[in-house]
């Protein structure tokens, strides 16, 4: 979002007793104005420094001003600050919407709380709290970043007013909540009053708010209001292996690019095995590509294949370890690498009409085209139209075969007939050199291990799959990547093929566990018998994500109001945000005002009201626009 803004010039009401009423206090009447009781909404700020001068804002609801009312200050009995310790040197007011929002500059020479009350009249009294604090004792002022995920390590740094110069790092602890105490790493003066502890963030197993303290020389312990929050990590995904196979007999480089992986800054800290079965073995991790900021990241991890007895032909799992995090394993993916015999037949291309792929393709279950397969390294010499393709069980007729027969080139290329399935799903397909007995089928396919099959593994052959789809069924793509904030505002380009032709209003709805929600912002763009197209628009996601969790899944439901039997789901991730300033320009204005700012925003929800303060003091509604908006 981005908001047109005119700064504030000199507020209007600035006597000590009732102001004058602003331009949007109501005009005077001769109706008795109906008995409220003020309700105090806000005190912003809350504290501020003793021997200095201070503005306080406070907000007031359910408080109707009249002309011969006015504002006093008294000191409660009950506070710190007397009456002679504090000197207000201004009390103004103006009507924002509904609230009465006063400002008072006030200056107090002793530390201590203040605790007075704002009369108007006998029945309309606010009581306020305000902090004097000492401004030459030491304090934490901030701390930042807020939050962190789970696995902690990167760099916070906490400031306190007034650390003594002499102070060194081997007396400065600070403590996360009751149980762990974390060594500061580095101090710093950043102002003459102010200084900046670093230190590591530690990591922790629940994602919960925990207390910040300081420790100083062992027994000087400063606290601060605000909380530290943990947050859940999102889980690791590895997104790619490339390459995706190996030589069983000659070691190579593969890349494991991987998602929200916790924060690794070297080889050392990463451990990569490969399983076969139930033997396990070690890969040599060679390099980290990563930015090693931030608590999770996404990091590209290179490896090189093992070779040896224990390395076997087939599929094999990979298991990636971070070692710092107690060698917990951090993901276990299964059958996502191949180890290959460099001499076997191996199928690298197949195709059926658009479709193309390496060794599998992905085909409609009601038939395909006909069926194309590329083999490298088949057997020099082998009559091409004898070889036995099945697919499953079954076996498939060859239409044509080149070359006839292979040449020292030791290429081949098999066309099969149009092929169909009963079932949606993955279904694996071998190629024999060779004559088998009847029941050798293609399920050793699934794990690579067709060489050790009884009467079938001493043909050499070569494994393809299909991968069939219900080509009857709705099915819906988009434009945009499925992903979005949970400020909603995410527009999504839909189409729909094999849906009802729309003649009527479609509802569109979402859930998620115990979470469900309708989506109000939906548009038919077009529909009829080949494709339907839509617009929709995610709505604000409130209470989908806990305290801490930064994403969750929902499945997106459309169903045509004139058949609820066509309903057509697919999943979205919604993700957690935080409003960020992106942009201030200008970023100076003269102290008159009147100086039109642009702000841009990301992550700021929209629609809602926009309120902006400069220094305290609001700005009129009249003088705010959102220029643009967008889903970010």
């Amino acid at each position: 979002s981005t908001a047109g803004i005119a700064s504030p010039s000199t507020p209007v009401h600035s006597s000590i007793s009732t102001p004058a009423p602003t331009t949007t206090t109501p005009a005077p009447t001769t109706t008795t104005p109906r008995p409220t009781v003020p309700v105090l909404v806000y005190t912003v700020p809350d504290s501020g420094m003793a021997e200095e001068e201070v503005t306080v804002l406070v907000g007031i609801e359910s408080l109707i001003m009249t002309d011969s009312e006015n504002f006093s200050i008294s000191v409660d009995s009950k506070s710190e600050i007397g009456k002679n310790n504090l000197e207000v040197m201004s009390v103004t007011w103006e009507t924002q919407d509904g609230v009465i929002q006063v400002s008072i500059r006030m200056k107090s020479n002793i530390f201590g709380r203040l605790i007075a009350r704002l009369d108007i009249s006998y029945t309309k009294i606010v009581e306020i709290e305000f902090l004097f604090r000492d401004s030459t004792a030491m304090r934490i002022t901030d701390f930042v970043p807020r939050s962190e995920f789970l696995y902690g390590g990167t760099e916070m740094q906490v400031f306190v007013d007034n650390l003594p110069v002499d102070m060194t790092l081997h007396n400065i602890l600070v403590a996360f909540g009751s149980t762990v105490n974390v060594s500061a790493t580095g101090v710093e003066r950043v102002t003459a009053k102010t200084s900046a502890i670093t230190l590591l963030i530690p990591p922790t197993t629940s994602p919960i708010p925990v207390a910040i303290r300081v420790l100083l020389n062992g027994f000087i312990i400063l606290d601060f209001e605000y909380h530290f929050t943990y947050l859940q990590a999102p889980a690791p995904n590895l997104i790619s292996v490339l390459p995706s196979s190996a030589s069983i007999s000659s070691a190579s480089r593969t890349r494991l690019s991987i998602t929200n992986f916790p924060k690794v800054s070297n080889v050392d800290q990463v451990s990569v095995f490969f399983v076969f079965g139930t033997k396990i073995v070690n890969a040599a991790v060679i390099k980290i590509l990563g930015d090693g900021r931030r608590a999770i990241q996404n990091v590209d991890i290179d490896i090189i294949s093992p070779i040896g007895d224990d390395v076997m032909e087939g599929r094999a799992s990979i298991l990636i370890f971070h070692t710092i995090l107690g060698e917990s394993s951090v993901i276990n993916a299964a059958g996502v690498f191949v180890f290959k015999d460099p001499v076997k037949p191996l199928v690298v291309a197949i195709s059926s009409g658009s479709e193309q792929g390496v060794n599998q393709v992905r085909l409609p279950m009601s038939g395909s085209s006909d069926l194309s397969i590329s083999i490298d390294k088949a057997p020099q010499g082998f009559e091409t139209e004898t070889s036995i393709t099945k697919l499953g069980g079954r076996t498939l007729d060859i239409l044509m075969a080149s070359p006839t027969k292979v040449t020292d080139k030791r290429q081949a290329t098999l066309v099969f007939s149009r092929t169909r399935a009963e079932s949606a799903g993955v279904e694996h397909g071998i190629i024999f050199f060779g004559v088998v007995d009847a029941d050798c089928s293609a399920s050793c396919c699934s794990s690579a291990s067709c060489s050790a099959v009884p009467h079938c593994g001493n043909v050499t052959s070569a494994c393809f799959s299909l991968d069939f789809y219900d080509d009857t069924l709705p099915a819906v793509t988009a434009r945009e990547d499925l992903v979005g904030p949970e400020i909603g505002g995410h527009v999504l380009n839909l189409a729909i093929v094999n849906f009802v032709t729309l003649i009527s209003d479609v509802l569109v709805t979402f859930s998620s566990g115990d979470i469900q929600g309708v989506f109000t912002r939906v548009q038919i763009v077009s529909s009829n018998a080949d494709k339907t197209e839509l617009t929709i628009v995610t709505p604000e996601f409130e209470r989908l994500l806990a305290a801490g969790q930064t994403e969750r899944t929902i499945t997106i439901a459309i169903e045509p109001q004139q058949d609820n039997q066509k309903i057509v789901r697919f999943n979205y991730l919604v993700q957690a945000v935080n409003s960020e300033v992106v942009a201030i320009s200008p970023s100076t204005a003269p102290a008159s005002g009147g100086l039109k700012v642009t702000v841009e925003i990301n992550f700021f929800a929209y629609p809602t009201r926009v309120n902006v303060a400069f220094a305290g003091v609001l700005i009129t509604q009249a003088d705010i626009s959102v220029l643009t908006v967008s889903s970010k």
